[in-house]
């Protein structure tokens, strides 16, 4: 199953695991400093009620 996995900005971290990535299935998005705002509206209405009922199932 693969993963997405978004940060800010390139970080020479990136090159340094990039083999990690590809054989664990990751694909990294590499956002511009100035554009993680724009992401903002998905975390509120779409990421926030998954976040919680995962809290949720953690609990039980």
């Amino acid at each position: 199953r693969y993963r997405i996995l978004l940060f800010n900005e390139h970080n020479s971290n990136v090159i340094t695991f990039f083999e990690y990535y590809i054989n664990n299935k990751l694909i990294l998005i590499c956002l511009s400093p100035h554009m993680s705002h724009h992401l903002h509206p998905l975390d509120v209405s779409v990421f926030s009620p998954y976040k919680h009922t995962y809290h949720m199932e953690l609990q039980e």
